[in-house]
């Protein structure tokens, strides 16, 4: 086989696997069996890798075990599996009791706390631990911060603090791993941090306990959008961002529309939220061996950043995403206009957001006749500590300044 078939077929292997992993997704949201005539014509070993990519292992693992299809599959890789999938139910298992112990503290020292992000979406799942965290996160009362920090200390957690200190990260062996958020959003950060300022004015006190509160229905919704438009403005976000979504507005049938369109525009995020809505419904609706099939390119491209992306992002999404926040360039627009964006992007690189260079540049912060210098600085330590990762950057901007539009 010559190198251009063998990438040829490369490709196509690739686009069943992807186009497999949707129709097994699609079939677990709908809680049907999946046909094993359908995925039994991917690479199985490439669907796995694919779905663990997207933390997806244990969901799409579980899906498949309700049919006969691991019957047909290589028991290496069908051992490989069921070993992930035992081992997210492991996690979720220990995770579990261990958040337990942190209410319970949280408690009895009489601190309010919110349970944010998956905590609460993998109620909307049907199945125990196969939504996948990697981390348990919480908004708590910031006044007790060092009392919070002293019960994870004394129970062998090491701890960090973000630059922007946005959240205190607590992680312990094997699996422990919980942040401790100060804030929903930074200063600096993003444009949402002055929406969610007040966050505890919006909350809603728990009716099972002291101190535990919860947003509404649509202000979760609200703030899980922004959480992902979040990740997908620095470097995207994957998969199992459209599973969420699906699940919890098929589950939460008397969601108050008109409300979360009307908060999403002040957030600048109503259209985002149509766009993310509208593929997962797509996508997750269609019963085909195929969900893809009926894309427009528009659609097809979306998607792809999701794909692209896996869980936690990549490079080249990440630069992508901030030149959109620059301003996509019109149809047909000349390379001069998007090499101007492309310089935008590099004088924002090279000088960061106020809020961050206090951070982590606390020396050129202090020092205000220093600061002319710090562009400088930041490109040099990166071509010393960062250079294949400055290259990567530097792709991705020329490959947005070629690209046909």
């Amino acid at each position: 086989m010559s190198e251009m078939n063998k990438v040829s077929a490369a490709k196509d292997r690739e686009a069943i696997a992807r186009e497999t992993l949707l129709y097994v997704c699609g079939c677990a949201v709908r809680n049907e069996i999946p046909d094993a005539g359908i995925v039994c014509k991917a690479d199985m070993s490439m669907l796995h890798q694919m779905s663990k990519r997207q933390l997806l292992e244990a969901y799409v693992y579980w899906a498949l075990s309700k049919g006969s299809i691991f019957n047909q599959t290589d028991p290496k890789i069908s051992d490989a599996w069921r070993n992930d999938y035992w081992t997210a139910l492991r996690k979720a298992t220990l995770m579990g009791a261990e958040r337990e112990e942190l209410i319970q503290f949280l408690e009895e020292k009489h601190i309010w706390y919110l349970p944010l992000k998956g905590l609460i979406l993998k109620d909307f799942y049907s199945e125990y631990g196969v939504r996948q965290m990697s981390d348990n996160d919480f908004l708590f009362d910031l006044s007790y911060a060092d009392a919070v920090k002293d019960w994870f200390l004394s129970r062998g957690y090491e701890h960090k603090t973000d630059l922007l200190e946005k959240h205190d990260e607590y992680r312990m062996k094997p699996v422990y791993n919980f942040e401790m958020h100060r804030c929903l959003f930074a200063a600096g950060e993003t444009a949402w941090a002055d929406y969610y300022q007040d966050v505890k004015e919006r909350l809603q006190k728990d009716a099972g306990n002291g101190y535990g509160y919860h947003f509404s229905d649509e202000d979760f919704y609200i703030y899980f959008i922004a959480h992902a438009c979040r990740h997908l403005v620095k470097s995207g976000t994957g998969l199992r961002t459209l599973v969420d979504l699906y699940l919890y507005v098929v589950a939460k049938t008397e969601l108050d529309w008109k409300y979360i369109e009307r908060e999403l525009r002040k957030l600048g995020l109503a259209r985002e939220e149509r766009k993310m809505r509208h593929i997962a419904s797509k996508v997750f609706r269609d019963r085909s061996a195929n969900p893809m099939r009926n894309m427009t390119d528009e659609e097809a491209a979306y998607l792809e950043i999701f794909f692209s992306s896996g869980t936690y992002g990549t490079l080249q999404n990440k630069v992508l995403s901030r030149l959109q926040v620059l301003g996509k360039p019109e149809k047909g627009a000349n390379r001069g206009r998007k090499v101007l964006m492309a310089a935008q992007y590099i004088r924002r690189r090279l000088f960061q957001h106020d809020a961050l260079r206090r951070k982590k540049y606390q020396v050129f912060y202090e020092h205000w006749w220093l600061r002319p210098i710090l562009p400088f600085y930041r490109l040099g330590r990166g071509i010393v500590y960062s250079r294949e990762r400055m290259k990567e950057e530097i792709k991705s901007l020329v490959r947005f300044v070629k690209r046909s539009r």
